[in-house]
């Protein structure tokens, strides 16, 4: 829920943390698997970091790949703030199985956006409205 996420970044309650020590998921890797982008954005912009990796070395991007949620990459990605060396560095980075983002996206869109962000840093093409999240109060 976006309001109880909301009300618990307000009480000052970390944004990364993790599940458990078995999985080590974070709110946002959990976000991300639930399509939730509206809190996914919120976690962003409150200071949960893309790069965390759970217990198989695979981060934000690699979550959204195996969603296939085109949406949720491009708002992730532009919530952030990366500049192209920051964009390129997190696209690049391999689980334990020395996998890619690109390497377990569930379609071709996502593939090649994930292909163009690792190899120029360019960010996602803009398909529909970004999620407009100033009127949230942290």
């Amino acid at each position: 829920s976006l309001s109880i996420v909301l009300s618990l970044i307000r009480s000052g309650h970390a944004v990364d943390v993790y599940d458990s020590c078995v999985s080590r998921v974070t709110p946002l890797m959990d976000a991300i698997m639930n399509s939730q982008v509206e809190i996914a954005i919120v976690l962003i912009e409150a200071g949960a970091d893309l790069s965390t990796a759970d217990i198989n070395g695979e981060n934000a991007l690699h979550y959204c790949a195996r969603s296939g949620n085109c949406r949720m990459l491009r708002n992730i990605i532009s919530a952030s703030g990366f500049n192209h060396y920051q964009i390129m560095y997190l696209s690049s980075q391999r689980s334990i199985k020395r996998q890619l983002p690109e390497d377990i996206a569930r379609n071709a869109m996502i593939k090649e956006i994930l292909i163009g962000l690792r190899e120029m840093g360019r960010h996602a093409p803009v398909f529909s409205k970004v999620i407009d999240t100033s009127n949230y109060d942290f």
